[in-house]
């Protein structure tokens, strides 16, 4: 839109009467008000002896730029540049410094970050959801193991699915490491006391561990001591069906999970329950009584 009262450097002609210089004089008022009311705040004109008179008058209420250039200017010391250039057929915002490296900072509508970066030990933001906050992103920071510079998520990073990493490096969640579990064990130990002075079955017998390992399979470490005499003690699985050992009156021990000892003697035997965490005991050739303890377990995943 052209200007209403556009500033014309060869008006007033050196012929015309001085008398009128008034006149010219407002109208180049009018043009100065007209170009800066471009891009600058400049209120309301009070009428005679109070014109623009505001304190705001003159500042910036926006900053247009014109045409992009073709190519990025000369670089000069102690200056920089603010300018607008063509990319791909779209006006992009440029910065450039008194070294002459030129930084765009707008890309197809958006802010182009590849030049930024946030002090040390500062996260990038981003809004929450509600848009009444903000949520902390990633940083720059120092790795205590080994004093090296990182870089650090939040405690409350999550992956955006549950799906297992692309590439070896990659970022994991936490339910890729839960099922990457199966088929482990985690030891706990325990020293729970089962029984006291029981009398050792001559038989294969149920014994019920689940109050300390839970309905599960696990690996038992125990404890056995003789009460009152020599002991023979076997350990299976319930559900097996073979005899733990050999079948004579000399044997003193039978691989892990069957020993022989004198009264007030112990033993250390592993066994593995069935899923409901029973396993089965008997005696051999010497049944005393015996106390028993589960010293650890492992429960299998």
């Amino acid at each position: 839109m052209a200007k209403i009262d556009p500033i014309d450097i060869t008006n007033p002609a050196g012929d015309r009467n001085p008398k009128l210089g008034d006149d010219d004089i407002r109208t180049l008022a009018r043009a100065v008000i007209e170009l800066i009311n471009k891009d600058h705040y400049v209120g309301v004109n009070g009428g005679a002896g109070v014109g623009y008179s505001e304190d705001a008058a003159g500042e910036h209420a926006k900053i247009t730029l014109n045409a992009p250039l073709t190519d990025h200017p000369t670089n000069e010391t102690n200056k920089g540049h603010l300018y607008l250039k063509d990319v791909s057929g779209k006006a992009e915002l440029f910065w450039q410094d008194e070294d002459g490296k030129s930084y765009q900072l707008t890309e197809g509508g958006k802010l182009k970050l590849n030049s930024a970066f946030a002090p040390n030990d500062t996260y990038i933001l981003g809004e929450n959801e509600a848009g009444d906050g903000f949520v902390n992103l990633i940083k720059a920071a120092r790795n205590e193991a080994d004093d090296a510079d990182v870089a650090m998520l939040s405690d409350a990073a999550r992956m955006a699915t549950d799906a297992p990493p692309g590439e070896d490096t990659g970022v994991v969640n936490k339910k890729y490491v839960d099922d990457s579990k199966t088929g482990t064990a985690d030891l706990t130990i325990s020293s729970n006391n089962i029984t006291t002075n029981g009398a050792t079955p001559a038989t294969w017998t149920d014994l019920d561990l689940s109050s300390v390992v839970g309905l599960n399979s696990a690996l038992v470490y125990i404890r056995v001591r003789a009460v009152g005499g020599t002991l023979d003690f076997q350990a299976r699985t319930k559900g097996h069906t073979k005899n733990i050992g050999q079948a004579s009156a000399t044997w003193f021990g039978a691989g892990v999970s069957a020993g022989t000892m004198g009264d007030d003697s112990e033993v250390y035997l592993l066994v593995l329950t069935d899923s409901n965490g029973v396993i089965q005991i008997q005696h051999g050739f010497g049944g005393a009584n015996y106390s028993l303890w589960v010293e650890a377990y492992l429960v299998v995943n």
